[in-house]
């Protein structure tokens, strides 16, 4: 299991874990950083972005 309900924003992913999540519309692999983001290490002189949406916005299952 990567992640677990939530009651603010609806779901947050564990931190740490590699998995996959599964619907009628797709399977994604999904592994998590020690925050819990699914997010690789950054690279030197890299800056992070923030995105707010839906699944839509994240590129969900893509």
């Amino acid at each position: 299991m990567v992640k677990s309900f939530d009651r603010q924003v609806l779901f947050r992913f564990y931190p740490d874990r590699t998995g996959r999540i599964l619907s009628e519309e797709y399977s994604v692999s999904v592994k998590t950083n020690s925050d819990g983001f699914r997010q690789s290490v950054s690279k030197e002189n890299s800056y992070p972005i923030v995105v707010f949406g839906d699944s839509f916005t994240e590129g969900w299952g893509v």
